[in-house]
């Protein structure tokens, strides 16, 4: 009997979808009329200081509009795009705040995504 539950296993669902690679995403094309906002008081201290203190992990900070689909970023996410930035980055968004502000957006928006996607539903 035990052989049987093993033979079954083998046996291929017919409804299933082949298997695809998985391609990491390397760049965001960001399509015409795509919106984002991040909360100015959260991203004034973050380049300040390069953290965030003083609210919840999943307090909701940020927001992408892209294909009138929208996403939205918690701090937690913030704090881990902010730990991966490098002192080039922040040398830059010292001098160029709205480029900033896209990054760090963008760059949430990657790590959530991490892989290209034929079908998604974002990229039109």
């Amino acid at each position: 009997m035990l052989h049987n539950i093993f033979e079954v296993g083998r046996i291929r669902d017919q409804r299933s979808l082949p298997a695809q690679a998985l391609v990491p995403r390397s760049t965001l094309d960001i399509p015409k009329g795509t919106t984002f906002w991040i909360d100015e008081d959260v991203f004034q201290e973050a380049l300040a200081s390069r953290t965030v203190q003083g609210r919840k992990d999943a307090d909701m900070i940020a927001l992408i509009n892209m294909n009138g689909v929208e996403t939205m970023f918690s701090v937690f996410e913030l704090q881990q795009r902010l730990s991966r930035t490098t002192n080039i980055e922040w040398e830059k968004w010292a001098t160029d705040k709205n480029l900033a502000r896209l990054e760090l957006v963008a760059g949430m928006y990657m790590r959530r995504y991490p892989y290209e996607d034929t079908e998604d539903k974002h990229q039109g």
